[in-house]
């Protein structure tokens, strides 16, 4: 199954809509939350979207939301409401949520108002200068945010996501430390088949195609880069397990903190050294994926292309190498060893082929 690269989040801005906002759901006196909706996977996930303001036209026409809550999201919505586990929010988390930093600062000067200051610090003096203005402004376009009964079971649910994560990492650490790779994919497809909304795009976790697993599992153990060189046998296999670990888990394990016992047994750099092995295995994989189209089309050409981030941590030895094309066995491996990059993960290097058509 495609691995798709490391990628970089960014902060969500949320603008007001622009098209006429939905009246919100009409609030019914809070009664203790006893609900069907709570024994939902798909209805605590939304939820916990609440633990800070949102509107509701967010959720009320995403078909998706509506596809694993099987009912429409605003309904559910409405549940949340007369359960009392979320309320409308205040009119500083509503203007909080409509404008941009830009647009209050614009606000401000308008005024003859300083505009310097946080976020909240230019809300609080716009409320207190013009609280017409902003009733105005956000009059029809509420938000909502949890209550407190209703942060309580966003917490427990993000505690038993957590335990369910923690407990699928040890169980693919055992079987990877047993060298029973089968064992360690098949955890991480139970896991994500187990998701609300499941990791990957067209990828049957129910069914998965575990070859390119494999073969990269295989490859990240048998991996002997250079900068492993210095690494004491306890080290090295750390490294790979870890490596290991962050291959199946799609490149996203290290916005999880790992474990104080394993990061204790990894070197001061384990991070980037783990990153290198990775880059070493996907490198493999596109080598290996190349020469079975090549048997498969032996009459066309094959070649092997490298793409990076364009951006200041890719050095120049880096970019001169992705000017050019290569045959599959002339390809430099990866990590590249020229590279001298400063990025925490290494060399952002990433090869793949393609037909050439002469």
């Amino acid at each position: 199954m495609p691995r798709p690269p490391f990628s970089y989040k960014r902060k969500k801005t949320v603008e007001t809509p622009a098209r006429k906002p939905m009246p919100p759901p009409a609030a019914a006196p809070a009664r203790p939350i006893s609900a069907g909706w709570m024994d939902s996977p798909a209805h605590l996930l939304l939820l916990s979207k609440f633990a800070v303001p949102r509107a509701i036209d967010d959720y009320s026409r995403d078909e998706l939301w509506q596809s694993v809550l099987r009912e429409p999201a605003q309904q559910a919505i409405q549940q949340f409401i007369s359960a009392g586990a979320i309320a409308p929010g205040t009119p500083a988390q509503a203007l909080d949520y409509r404008l941009r930093l830009a647009e209050l600062k614009k606000q401000l000067r308008a005024r003859n108002l300083p505009d310097s200051g946080t976020k909240a610090e230019l809300i609080e003096r716009i409320l207190a200068a013009d609280p017409a203005w902003v009733q105005l402004h956000i009059a029809g376009q509420p938000v909502y945010i949890c209550t407190g009964a209703g942060r309580a079971i966003v917490e427990q649910y993000n505690a038993q996501r957590q335990a369910q994560r923690l407990a699928c990492e040890k169980e693919v650490r055992d079987a990877l430390a047993a060298r029973q790779i089968e064992r360690a994919i098949q955890a991480v497809a139970a896991y994500e088949a187990a998701q609300v909304f499941p990791r990957g795009v067209g990828i049957d976790w129910h069914h998965p195609d575990s070859a390119q697993d494999e073969s990269a599992l295989r490859a990240i153990g048998n991996c002997h880069i250079r900068p492993l060189s210095a690494l004491n046998p306890e080290q090295l296999d750390e490294v790979r397990l870890n490596a290991g670990v962050r291959w199946l888990f799609g490149y996203s394990y290290d916005d999880y903190p790992l474990p104080a016992e394993v990061t204790d047994r990894l070197p001061d750099d384990g991070f980037r050294l783990t990153s290198a092995v990775i880059a070493n295995a996907r490198f493999h994989s596109a080598i290996d994926a190349c020469r079975k189209s090549q048997a498969q089309f032996p009459q066309v050409r094959h070649v092997i292309v490298y793409t990076h981030g364009d951006d200041h941590l890719v050095c120049d030895e880096c970019r001169r190498l992705a000017g050019r094309e290569w045959s599959p066995d002339e390809a430099p491996e990866l990590p590249y060893e020229r590279c001298t990059s400063s990025s925490e993960s290494g060399c952002r290097c990433e090869a793949n082929w393609r037909f050439k058509n002469d």
